[in-house]
């Protein structure tokens, strides 16, 4: 027995299993640390800029770092946009929620100290809200909630679903992936 595909507002919601799945996939690999992995998922536009083989001993360098030992948990998407193709390769937008932890080791930072009186706690409080950076001084542990948008892009000539972080500094690659009329109606 075949089912039909059900529709939501146009789109399959198959496609947007495949995309919570793949999504789901890529930050399994970002807890585990599987940093080879880990770029596998994201658009290679992005290493026209920037050396895969850097970012890889950039990422490495800090799973090996002990002052700042980072965790990434409880990812949730909270919204996928509609598909937009456009010349057979397709977009989509998501938003997402995870939680940031970042223990500090005391022994190992000179200066400024930790807790909320430092501007480590400073910088993430003006990065993050403070609403969304919890301290715990047991473990010397900031807790952050984060909220962030990537973009996921699916073209024939890499295989799969590719993400594309959405941010500031990002802008450029956007621009050269994303045709203008898909960042368009992706915004809306």
């Amino acid at each position: 027995m075949t089912l039909p595909l059900i529709s939501c507002y146009g789109q399959d919601l198959s496609e947007k299993q495949v995309i919570e799945k793949v999504f789901e996939e890529y930050f399994e690999t970002v807890k585990k640390k599987d940093n080879a992995s880990t770029l596998e998922y994201l658009h290679p536009k992005i290493f026209d800029n920037l050396s895969k083989d850097k970012l890889m001993q950039s990422l490495d360098k800090m799973k090996l770092d002990t002052t700042m030992i980072m965790n990434f948990e409880n990812a949730m998407i909270k919204s996928i946009s509609n598909v937009i193709e456009v010349d057979k390769v397709k977009y989509t937008l998501l938003k997402y929620n995870f939680k940031l932890k970042i223990q500090i080791n005391n022994s190992l930072i000179s200066g400024n100290g930790t807790g909320k009186d430092n501007s480590i706690y400073q910088q993430f409080k003006a990065k993050y809200g403070e609403e969304n950076v919890k301290y715990d001084p047991k473990d010397n542990t900031y807790s952050i909630d984060v909220s962030s948008s990537m973009y996921a892009i699916n073209d024939i000539q890499y295989i799969g679903w590719k993400f594309l972080e959405k941010k500031d500094n990002m802008k450029n690659i956007i621009d050269k992936v994303i045709p203008t009329e898909a960042l368009k109606e992706l915004e809306k």
